[in-house]
């Protein structure tokens, strides 16, 4: 529970009242805490509570909606460093659907649980390329198919703890003299005859 000890510095639009410092019932209001956290949103018993901006003196800003004091439904977490993460919370931690986008470039769309990359999901390259497949604990785990810049497979199969460990119908290297051979084989000629006889196919010619 928040101690009410903050200064109230100002409202923007909201469905609700301003709180004009009763916190029990919902209401909004505008905080600023003494280590320099800034809170603007929804409130209840006390609260964060409903739909709200919370910037942090570290640079770190989640907008969203919030359960309780926690970062629960649709939101967005952007670090100082330029991270994001667009999806969804469960009491604090990405879980459900989101989007986390790092500096460089590169992406990752899919499924989260207890704050890591968990379930089905997509990393995008920079460069291009992508791996799409099953992740646990944030990393490339199970099933997956990692794609070049240009589109073609790279790798298809099963891996482990980020590294590929085996390919899934791997294909066959046909005989090299395979092509050659189906050159070379000829069939008798058919020659009309009385009765019938059976064409049998000649070895091939060397």
């Amino acid at each position: 529970m928040f101690m009410v000890v903050f200064a109230q510095v100002g409202f923007a639009q909201s469905n609700l009242p301003a709180c004009n410092g009763n916190f029990t019932s919902p209401c909004f209001a505008e905080y600023r805490f003494p280590n320099g956290n800034r809170y603007i949103g929804e409130w209840a018993n006390e609260q964060f509570h409903g739909q709200g901006t919370f910037n942090m003196s570290n640079g770190d800003v989640y907008a969203g909606q919030f359960v309780y004091g926690k970062n629960h439904g649709q939101g967005t977490y952007t670090w100082a460093n330029g991270q994001r993460y667009v999806g969804q919370f469960v009491n604090s931690l990405k879980s459900g659907q989101g989007t986390y986008t790092w500096p460089n470039g590169n992406r990752y769309v899919g499924q989260w649980s207890g704050d890591r990359n968990n379930g089905q999901g997509t990393l995008f390259y920079a460069d291009g390329s992508k791996y799409i497949g099953q992740w646990r604990d944030s990393k490339q785990e199970g099933k997956g198919i990692y794609f070049k810049a240009d589109g073609s497979i790279s790798q298809e199969g099963i891996w482990r703890d980020n590294v590929f460990v085996q390919a899934l119908n791997p294909p066959v290297s046909p005989p090299s003299n395979l092509y050659e051979e189906n050159i070379r084989t000829e069939r008798a000629p058919v020659r009309p005859a009385a009765p019938p006889r059976t064409i049998v196919q000649q070895n091939p010619v060397d």
